[in-house]
């Protein structure tokens, strides 16, 4: 296996860049899948041959009692793949979850720049 680069970014350009992200990303469409540490379009949950191809080595877990995929959030358990961490997360609450990541990251981005930085030593 090869060997990445040294990450030179600081702790907060990396929360930064996170909040950016996640801020941005449309939960209705994709699972947050911890265990491949990606993001995974729904669609491919749509059939056993895409989930195959993603997850060859584990069994297929769709169908009535597998991952439910079709509420507002999907975040999968690294563990129990047939489990929606987020299942009982109404729309509303990623709503306010993004608006909240939104937030998050113009606070921190702001925090990387000299001359809008807060007084009193935070960063």
């Amino acid at each position: 296996p090869r060997s990445l680069p040294a990450n030179q970014s600081t702790t907060l350009q990396l929360l930064a860049g996170f909040l950016k992200c996640y801020s941005q990303l449309d939960f209705t469409t994709v699972v947050l899948c911890p265990l491949l540490g990606k993001v995974i379009p729904r669609t491919v949950f749509l059939s056993t041959t895409s989930t195959q191809a993603i997850f060859p080595s584990i069994p297929s877990f769709l169908g009535p009692t597998g991952l439910q995929t079709d509420k507002p959030m999907c975040l999968q358990d690294p563990f129990e793949l047939t489990h929606n961490v987020c299942r009982n997360l109404p729309e509303k609450a990623v709503r306010i979850l993004v608006s909240h990541l939104r937030e998050a990251a113009e606070v921190v981005t702001s925090c990387l720049v000299q001359e809008t930085r807060p007084v009193g030593g935070l960063v």
